[in-house]
């Protein structure tokens, strides 16, 4: 399957999740969600892994993160209006929300 075909073939499952989206500016074939636990110091997983989508939105919130998790029928989406501070490495998208950090492989 060409690149054109995959990309809309990915937004029309995205849409059925989310009817906001309209468009996907970028992926990565896989990605693990981490949360950090900071009484114990350490990262533990959330339970979505999959491949990971950056979307755009039709209306605010105009653009997130979106995870088709490959583990279970939930799926992890984060608004990028959601965080407080965001630091991106070779491997990892770093973000901190209210609710705490949270940990995702880099897109490429």
């Amino acid at each position: 399957m060409d690149l054109v075909a995959r990309k809309k073939l990915n937004l029309e499952v995205l849409k059925r999740h989310d009817t906001n989206i309209c468009d996907i500016l970028d992926q990565s074939a896989h990605a693990v969600v981490y949360k950090f636990d900071t009484e114990k110091a350490s990262w533990e997983k959330l339970g979505y892994e999959g491949v990971i989508f950056l979307t755009q939105g039709k209306s605010a919130p105009y653009f997130g993160l979106y995870v088709l998790n490959r583990l279970s029928i939930e799926n992890f989406s984060l608004h990028l209006t959601d965080f407080e501070e965001i630091n991106l490495t070779d491997e990892f998208i770093i973000y901190q929300t209210s609710e705490g950090e949270h940990s995702t492989e880099k897109m490429v």
